[in-house]
């Protein structure tokens, strides 16, 4: 479904959830758009993507991030089909698309609960298409345009990516964790080296290490230390140019 503008396509999404599973909300302009920690999304109107999908999966509560892996694997996995393999588009933890240093999305995934399973999922993707030009204070934006210095299609972008994420719900059971784990650690942003991070006692240089059962981060310390971090418990300290 198409709307000009809405406030939030997750909040009108609510409205919907006896939809089928699949089932979208696209627009092109969000008044109240907003991000995992609520802060607010730029987004010129008409230029990126904003779509909201639902699921009804049907997931024990204790595997719901596998949600957030297949909606990372979504994005990525179809960016990298529909562009050179170059340009290397990958999943910041949780659930972040970035290029290089730059934030490409954002992805907020909102759960409902019934009796231990989710029920249905509400996932809001905001994606970076053709906006040239970003004019808020958020440290490091980027679009498709300016990354491939081409216009690209949203509609296109956004039919592959539902296609995909549909296709991807095949792998939440249990059978299928390890591979989906192996697929979104292939794609994860920081994967390799050692990085500069930030908790409550103050920045620190670590590796990462591992993804946890419930999706918690796991780092070893330049002094050897391991640590399990879970979302707002630690900031990616990012050097743009």
């Amino acid at each position: 479904m198409y709307i000009a503008q809405t406030d939030s396509t997750n909040r009108l999404m609510y409205q919907w959830l006896s939809q089928d599973e699949g089932f979208y909300i696209a627009t092109d302009y969000q008044t109240q758009g907003r991000g995992q920690f609520g802060n607010s999304w730029e987004s010129e109107r008409g230029q990126n993507l904003l779509v909201s999908f639902l699921l009804h999966p049907h997931l024990p509560m204790r595997n719901q991030f596998r949600l957030a892996m297949i909606t990372g694997l979504a994005v990525v996995e179809t960016l990298g089909t529909h562009f050179h393999s170059h340009f290397h588009f990958k999943i910041k933890w949780p659930n972040d698309i970035y290029y290089k240093d730059k934030k490409l999305g954002g992805i907020l995934i909102e759960n409902q609960i019934s009796q231990g399973y989710v029920k249905d999922c509400i996932i809001g993707l905001g994606l970076n298409i053709n906006q040239q030009t970003f004019v808020s204070d958020a440290p490091n934006p980027v679009s498709l345009r300016q990354i491939t210095g081409t216009v690209a299609d949203r509609d296109q972008l956004l039919q592959a990516i539902r296609e995909h994420l549909l296709a991807l719900t095949s792998l939440l059971d249990d059978e299928h964790e390890a591979e989906l784990q192996q697929r979104y650690i292939a794609n994860l942003y920081r994967r390799e080296g050692l990085h500069e991070y930030e908790d409550a006692n103050g920045r620190f240089k670590a590796e990462w290490i591992g993804i946890g059962k419930a999706g918690e981060w796991l780092v070893r310390t330049e002094q050897g230390e391991e640590r399990t971090y879970l979302l707002k418990q630690i900031k990616f300290i990012i050097h743009n140019s």
